[in-house]
């Protein structure tokens, strides 16, 4: 990714990254929307709801858009007509058109089918400066409307959502990606009682565990050990009985302070008679069961971490930017490959 492509447009659970300035001039629609908040657009994302569409075929779009060199498989290609008409990319339309006509099928007519879609211009919670956790919070509870039934923010510091995927193979250890804002930032591998991270540029080898930037020791006790700078902090995993929901306790270190971040319980719902927890987040994200779903709160009670699986193999977690990435890395790792009790199924 390069540094330009810093607006996001959030498509269910996923949240795309692209430059303003080159989507404007492949899309009619997105310059229309973000022409009205030119002067302070840094404030706005873009909110797209759609069944129409899928991740896949807006990932590829969006990276048609950015100029960036991909192939489209064919099977692909009414799809990125179909986003290219909605989104008015009159030059990428033409070329799928023109692809079609061409390899496709010389008889084919085009019929839009868009019509259960909508791109909205919302307003990004306003952020202030903190200096201390305990004045964080992105509760679901922190907005409301105002009499236009328009919502209305509190002033919120900002946060960071990483992506964290999943890859398993075969016969070998099982590896883990965390990204942030599209790009990789750390990578992961885990075998019977270690979590071994390392920087996102580099591989991990794990005869060379000693020198990789965090080794994490899952005890059988419950509890993973961070190791991680020349120091170090634990991880508690607690599970609550009524709902069988675990989740973490941690104490940690930052800037010569000293935070507790601990599990929200979980509330049941009489409606359901189901447990649930509060997941959504700042963008009310959508998040699918999992038993490594959780939601941490600090010693106010306000919500400063939370992790939800959007889909198989994909984790999303959402926290402080101000939070040490290190730190962040081990939580979410941690979170998704669970304590050394039994083998986990992700």
């Amino acid at each position: 990714m390069i540094s330009s492509q810093s607006f996001p447009i959030i498509f269910n659970n996923h949240k795309f990254y692209v430059d303003p300035e080159r989507m404007s001039e492949s899309s009619h629609k997105f310059q229309q929307l973000v022409q009205s908040v030119i002067e302070n657009r840094e404030q706005y994302y873009m909110k797209l709801i759609s069944s129409d569409f899928t991740v896949e075929s807006l990932d590829i779009f969006f990276k048609l858009c950015m100029k960036e060199p991909i192939n489209v498989p064919t099977e692909m290609v009414e799809d990125i007509l179909q986003i290219s008409d909605f989104f008015k990319a009159d030059f990428l339309k033409e070329s799928a058109l023109k692809h079609i006509y061409q390899n496709i099928n010389s008889n084919y007519i085009f019929i839009p089918s868009h019509s259960h879609t909508n791109l909205e211009l919302e307003k990004i919670n306003n952020i202030h400066c903190i200096d201390n956790f305990d004045d964080f919070d992105f509760d679901e509870e922190s907005t409301k409307l105002n009499d236009n039934n328009q919502k209305v923010y509190h002033s919120l510091p900002k946060v960071v959502i990483y992506e964290l995927n999943i890859v398993k193979k075969p016969l070998r250890a099982t590896t883990f990606s965390l990204k942030k804002e599209g790009k990789v930032i750390y990578r992961a591998k885990s075998n019977h009682s270690f979590i071994f991270i390392e920087d996102g540029s580099h591989e991990i080898r794990m005869s060379n565990s000693e020198n990789l930037k965090i080794k994490i020791n899952r005890k059988v006790e419950n509890i993973n050990e961070v190791v991680m700078n020349d120091s170090k902090f634990f991880i508690n995993y607690i599970t609550f009985p009524q709902s069988n929901i675990s989740s973490m306790d941690v104490i940690f270190e930052q800037n010569g302070q000293q935070y507790r971040w601990r599990p929200m319980e979980p509330k049941y719902n009489n409606k359901t008679n189901k447990f649930t927890l509060s997941l959504g987040g700042e963008y009310r994200a959508k998040s699918v069961v999992s038993k490594h779903n959780m939601t941490l709160i600090n010693s106010q009670g306000k919500i400063v971490f939370i992790c939800r699986k959007v889909a198989n193999g994909k984790f999303e977690i959402e926290t402080s930017s101000l939070l040490n990435s290190d730190i962040a890395a081990a939580l979410a790792f941690s979170a998704v490959v669970g304590p050394l009790v039994k083998k986990n199924i992700i």
